[in-house]
């Protein structure tokens, strides 16, 4: 499963990217998401968002295998993903923000989005499945 950031930096141009959503477009699919911000006054690193994310998941899924890996976007200075159990579908991306225009001073912040159907899927032993996009008018 890639993000739409994903499919477009995979693209050589803006009408490949554009010819790609198209086609795909009958496949994408949403996903319940938690969707966590935070600012701090001192140096914030991406271990910090780690080290959340191992705690919510030795609380949310005891046991199970977790899987840690970069992940590039450039609203991130630092950025990772979380696998869980066997679900292929990332459970969880999100990173140190990279610096933005009017930033304070001396803050940074982190941003994370979890993604509920694979901790569901993980925690219930059954698939749980992403929601289709109902359909678009044909105008793309």
């Amino acid at each position: 499963m890639q993000s739409i950031y994903e499919r477009l930096q995979e693209s050589q141009d803006a009408q490949i990217f554009g010819e790609t959503f198209r086609d795909a477009k009958g496949h994408l699919r949403l996903s319940d998401v938690l969707d966590l911000t935070w600012m701090t006054a001192a140096p914030l690193e991406l271990r910090s968002v780690q080290e959340l994310l191992e705690g919510l998941t030795s609380g949310v899924l005891p046991g199970v295998q977790v899987l840690f890996s970069p992940y590039d976007e450039p609203r991130y200075r630092s950025a990772l993903q979380l696998h869980v159990g066997d679900v292929l579908a990332r459970a969880a991306s999100g990173g140190v923000l990279a610096p933005w225009p009017g930033q304070p001073s001396g803050v940074e912040a982190a941003h994370l989005q979890i993604f509920l159907e694979p901790w569901a899927t993980t925690q219930s032993g059954r698939v749980i499945e992403l929601d289709s996009l109902p359909e678009w008018p044909n105008t793309v």
